[in-house]
Formats: C-alpha cells, structure tokens, sequence
C-alpha cells in the first residue's frame, strides 16, 4: 500500500496532456514504473495478485458446487476476494498505466528538447550572426566604393602630375637653353658687321673713338632689352610650373595615402567578415551535427521504451516496454472484472448462471487503460548558410615620373641645347632635405607653429590609423582623434549623445564656446554629427564609433563600451586651440569631469588623444563660454 501511495502522488503530480512538468526526471518515472511493477507482479500464493485471485475463485466455485448453497465461509471467502480486487488489483493496474504514461511522455519530451533547442539556435544565434555577417557586407562595400571613388580622384591626379611635369621640363629646357653656359657675358655674343671698335689716338680724340663705337652699335639697340625681357618671361613661366607641378606632386602623395588607408579599412572589414563568416558557417555545421545525434538518440530511446517488444513468455511479464505492458493491464483488467461480476452475482443471489457470463464481459472497457503515444515531430531542415568571401583591395602605387629644375645638358653656343626626357636623377634626388619634402614627419625639436606644408606632411600619417574619420574637403585642415572607454553599455552611450544634442538648448547646451550641434545619422554603432561654433562661421564634422567590449557575431554586449571618436574641420586649418578635442569629449564626458549628463552619467577613460600637427588636446579648453 506504501508502494501503491508513492506511484498515485507521482501520477497526481503529473500535468496532461504533454508537456509534462519539467521536474519529472526518467529516474523517478522509472521508480514509478517499478512500484507498480512490483505491486503487480508481488507473488501471492504462489503466483501474481490475479493469478492468485484465479485460484481462489476456482475454489470458490468449486465450494459452492459441492454445498449447493453459500454459507457463512463461502460468503467470507467471498469478501476476502472482493476486497482483493477493489484494494489492491484494480489500484496496481491504474498505477502502472499512470506510470507507463508519464514515462511515454518524458521520453518523448526529449525530442522536443532537442528540436527546441535547435530552433533556439536557428532564430537566436544564427539569425544574430548572419545580421552581423549583413552590416559587415555593407561596411566592406561601402569602403570598396570609397575605395574606387579614391582610386579615380588618384589617377586623375597622376595624369595632371605627368602633364604639368610634361609642361615644365619644356618650358625650364627653353629657359635653360636661354643660357646655357656659366659666367657672366657669355649667355649671347653679337658679332657687328661693321667690324670691331677701335680708336686711332694720332688721328682721332677720345670722344671721336666713343661716338665711332656707338655708331658701331647702334643697330643693337633695343635688342638686348626684348631678349632679355624673353628670358625673364621664360623663366617666370618655368618658375610657376615647377611650383604647380611640386603642389601637384603632393596633393597626389595625399592622395595616395588616402586611398592606401581606406585599403587597409577595406582589407581590415574583409579579414573580419571572412573570420566571422568562416566562424558562423562552422558554428552552423556544429549545430546541425549535434541535433541530427540527438534526434536520433532520443528517437532510438523513444521507441525501445515504447515498443512492441520481444515478450518473456511468463504471466505479467510482456516484455520491458510500454505496449507490451499495456496488453497486459487490459487482459489483467478484463478478468479481474469477469471475477469482479462473478462474485457481485454471487452475493446478490447466492449462485452464479452461466447466462450473465457475457453480460459481464459486455460491460467491461478498458478505454482508461489505453496509452497515448505522442507522433514523433519531423525534423527541423538544416539549412547550412554560405556566407561567401569579401576580397580584399590592391594598394595604390605611384608611376614613376620626371622632373627636374634644369632637365637639359650644356651644349656648345652654335648648337641648339639636347632635352632629354628621362636622364639621370640629378643630385638633389638624394638630398635629405628633399627626401622629406613630401609624406616624412616633421622635426620634433621645434616649438614654433607649424606651417602649412608641415600640417600636410602630418595629414596623411594621421589619417591612416586609429578611429574613423567623417572626411573634410579641405586639402590641409586640423582634427583630433580620441579612444575613450565608458563604464557604459554602448546603446547607453548612444542614447547620451543623442540626448545631449536633442536637449540643446533647454536641457543642455555645448559648454565649449556655445556650439550647436546637429545629428547628421544614426546607423548601428555609429554616430555622424556636425558642430558649428556660434558665430556660424566654422563647422566641424564628427564621426562616433562605438564598440562593445569583447563583442563578437556570438557574444552578448558587456558592461563596457569603447568610444572611437574623430572630429575634423572643414576649412583650411592648422592651429585649432583644441577645437576638434572639444567637439568630441563635449559629447561623452560625466559629472565627473565637469560635464552635465542628460540621461546617463558614466565614469570614463580617455585611452588616447591623437591630434593633429598644430591642433590642441587641452581639456581645460573645452569649459568656456
């Protein structure tokens, strides 16, 4: 009866139809299963409760014919069996069909886990990572296109170099054959037809001789003034391209450096989709391995434990499997009702006819006692993604060309002077200081302000590395890059700097000189906003980057976020009084640093500042009206 108490509180727990509650484990089901297997199969007498019950009706009957009437110990007898089937047979099989369902059920629900699971994979992780495959692709293309558009501007820019280069080295050749040789006097010697000027002192005066010479040269006059005049405009002209083709020289080394660092962006985006890519697509085969052998285990289990399976041939033994088990709860229920009746009848009369036999048997049914079995779900496609490749760019690399201050060899004074299109590098090639005259670093002992060729030596460098930058149209022109952690998530961060610019100017206003502010783009992790100082004169663009910190097409975001800012101006410039620093810590800066927050007040960390050559990084600066 303990036995029998422990399977009905297991089956009362019990939640039907399927799911069945999570806490039902196949260790405790099976314990069901066996208490009630023991209570049906617990011998008595000799055999099982119904075999044992059997027996007693056979002798009961038996009794009955050699008396011919029930007396008190057949009627005792009679009880006993009644009792029999009503507290202990009928119980027993109610409760190992209770326990052989729930455990049909919790088998079952095992395949469902793992289709569950699955599932959860498809639409969480796989769909996750293939959005970040997707904003990937478009940062990749969206470089490759800067990339082309950087490439045309390039080699637009080398054709122009090579004409002016052209240009040059023929008008310095015509200046250079002008006077090709050194010393003064020598440039041009006329020679008079008249003969050369002399003087007879025994015939002639002095000023006889003089005014005999003049004679002699008076067919010059005016000549050296128009060739001389010849030779100025020749060598203003040769002047004025050799500075057009030196700018030209190095708006294309800008250029170059450019393109090159959008390159590097680009090949940086394909390495990272290829990597995650690469990653997502072995994640997925994963995946779909795993929940192929699960199916294919809980499956297998599913039908050991459900069977039809291989009887024992003893009584009440069917076979270790549900079916088989069922069968024989049926045919056990079947005749411990047929007794049941019998004996009814018995008390009721005092006798039994044979002619009620199939009325009892018609009103039998073991509908209850049928288990359900639940149909085993088709399996869920394993759709294996192909993600493709990104590839990367080629850098620029400059042709080679030509230009000289003299690009032609002294020749004799009666032959014309030989340009030659590609002679030897003169000597100032290798000169230190024209070796830096375009893209080297500028000295570091200096204290003075940079110029302005220096800030466009400097631009390239800086443009090359660390964080985004919006872009300016201005040739030379100041900037700031920053890297900041916040103790922040990143849509917090996000949300703070929309705030602060949506807030301008009852609930916030920029602290650095009274600057308005303008979002220009939200997209994803990036911000694109511009700020004009109050006069409305100058305006600076900004360009945010945020990133979670450890994040990856698999990870959730942490507690962090990393801030990669970059302001420019859009003007020519070089000194900015840490204009462009201000632009940018305006907008992330806390309570701590003297800031107003207007949604989220976080700790910050300003990792590095990277100005450019002339430009400030004073923070000092940035709390002034």
């Amino acid at each position: 009866l303990a036995a029998c108490s422990q399977v009905r509180s297991e089956f009362a727990l019990a939640t039907f139809p399927y799911p069945v509650d999570t806490f039902y484990s196949n260790m405790r089901v099976a314990a069901a299963v066996g208490a009630a297997s023991a209570l049906r199969m617990e011998k008595h007498d000799g055999g099982s409760p119904v075999s044992a019950l059997q027996g007693e009706f056979s002798a009961l009957q038996n009794e009955i014919k050699r008396s011919g009437r029930i007396t008190p110990g057949v009627y005792a007898t009679v009880v006993k069996l009644r009792d029999m089937v009503t507290r202990l047979i009928e119980p027993t099989i109610q409760e190992s069909h209770a326990a052989d369902q729930l455990l049909v059920l919790t088998v079952f629900r095992e395949i469902i886990e793992c289709d569950a699971s699955y599932q959860k994979y498809v639409v969480g992780q796989k769909k996750s990572a293939q959005a970040a495959l997707g904003t990937l692709k478009t940062s990749w293309e969206t470089c490759g296109g800067s990339v082309d558009q950087l490439k045309a501007k390039y080699e637009a820019c080398l054709d122009e170099r090579d004409a002016l280069v052209r240009h040059n080295n023929t008008v310095c050749c015509q200046e250079y054959a002008a006077c090709s040789t050194d010393g003064y006097g020598d440039c041009e010697t006329v020679k008079l037809e008249a003969g050369f000027a002399g003087c007879d002192y025994k015939a002639m005066t002095g000023h006889e001789c003089f005014n005999h010479a003049k004679q002699l040269v008076a067919p010059l006059q005016g000549y050296f003034h128009r060739q001389d005049a010849k030779y100025e405009a020749l060598r203003f002209e040769c002047e004025k391209f050799s500075a057009a083709a030196t700018a030209k020289i190095a708006e294309c080394a800008y250029l170059q450096e450019a393109v090159n660092a959008k390159v590097e962006e680009t090949n940086q985006i394909s390495e990272e989709f290829n990597n995650a890519a690469a990653a997502t697509e072995s994640f997925a085969q994963k995946s779909c391995t795993s929940y192929r052998a699960c199916r294919e285990k809980t499956i297998a289990e599913y039908h050991q434990t459900v069977g039809p399976c291989q009887p024992t041939g003893a009584y009440g033994e069917g076979g270790d499997c549900v079916k088989n088990r069922e069968v024989d709860r049926q045919n056990e229920w079947d005749s411990t009702k047929q007794i049941s009746c019998m004996l009814r009848h018995y008390c009721e009369g005092g006798s039994f006819k044979e002619e009620l036999l199939k009325e009892c048997k018609g009103s039998i049914d073991t509908y209850h006692l049928a288990v359900t079995y639940p149909q085993v779900p088709e399996e869920i496609p394993c759709e294996l993604p192909d993600c493709g490749r990104c590839p990367g760019c080629d850098e620029c690399v400059d042709r080679p060309y030509y230009q000289y201050e003299t690009p032609c060899y002294a020749t004799p004074m009666n032959e014309q002077p030989t340009c030659v299109e590609e002679p030897e590098c003169p000597e100032w090639c290798s000169e230190p200081d024209r070796q830096q005259q375009i893209g080297a670093p500028p000295p570091t002992t200096t204290t003075q302000a940079p110029t302005e060729e220096q800030a466009a030596r400097d631009l390239p460098s800086w443009l090359g590395g660390g964080p985004k930058c919006p872009g300016s149209d201005a040739l030379v022109h100041a900037g700031c890059k920053v890297t900041v952690t916040a103790s922040a998530t990143c849509h917090q961060v996000s949300e703070e700097i929309q705030a602060r610019v949506s807030g301008q100017y009852s609930l916030w206003h920029d602290p650095h000189n009274n600057g308005t502010y303008t979002l220009d783009s939200v997209k994803a992790s990036t911000l694109n906003l511009r700020r004009t100082k109050a006069n409305g004169q100058y305006t600076d663009k900004q360009l945010f980057t945020l990133v979670p910190e450890g994040i990856s097409a698999l990870v959730p975001e942490g507690s962090k976020c990393q801030i990669q800012g970059c302001s420019q101006s859009q003007v020519f410039s070089v000194v900015d009084m840490s204009t462009n620093y201000c632009d940018l810590r305006m907008l992330y800066c806390g309570s701590a640093e003297g800031c107003k927050p207007v949604k989220h007040d976080f700790a910050i960390s300003e990792d590095s500042v990277l100005p450019t050559l002339g430009a400030g990084k004073d923070a000092s600066q940035c709390l002034r009206v």
